[in-house]
């Protein structure tokens, strides 16, 4: 089980009773699973609720069909450098070099791949349009990115 505070969303270890960044009491938390959903807690005063139940029985506030709040994601400890290896050699057609930071080799190397496609396309293009090759350019360049990124903020494997 996971604890956040739903007043600034830090993480509460289980053995605290208060939230270390702005001292919130760790009863109003959000509670997670392992899988990362909302425990049966209300969002209003943490107490536990049965999964049919429509009101608190302690405070009577409604709970939500959904009690799934927004979470700011986590960056991975190298994803840092992983979005910058994907964004500064992507600006020069050179792609797949953040994958590898975060050990999706399979997908680096299909990256590497469209670069050299890319590059011959390009040298290529001098007898074909060269607007189609500037499109796919910048169209493997953003898939690149936010493929990078979803990688980059997933959570770690264990």
């Amino acid at each position: 089980m996971r604890y956040v505070c739903s007043e600034c969303g830090n993480e509460i270890d289980s053995d605290m009773d208060f939230c270390p960044a702005c001292g919130c009491m760790r009863d109003k938390a959000f509670v997670f699973d392992d899988k990362g959903y909302v425990s049966n807690v209300c969002p209003a005063c943490g107490e536990p609720y049965l999964p049919g139940d429509r009101y608190c029985g302690k405070c009577g506030t409604e709970i939500p069909d959904s009690v799934r709040p927004m979470m700011t994601p986590k960056l991975r400890s190298n994803g840092t450098l992983a979005i910058a290896l994907a964004l500064l050699p992507g600006f020069f057609n050179i792609f797949g070099l953040g994958h590898f930071v975060l050990k999706q080799y399979a997908r680096g190397a299909m990256f590497l791949v469209m670069t050299l496609v890319l590059w011959f396309l390009n040298d290529w293009s001098w007898r074909a349009s060269s607007v189609f090759t500037m499109f796919l350019d910048v169209a493997v360049y953003f898939y690149q990115c936010m493929d990078i990124l979803r990688y980059a903020y997933a959570p770690e494997e264990k």
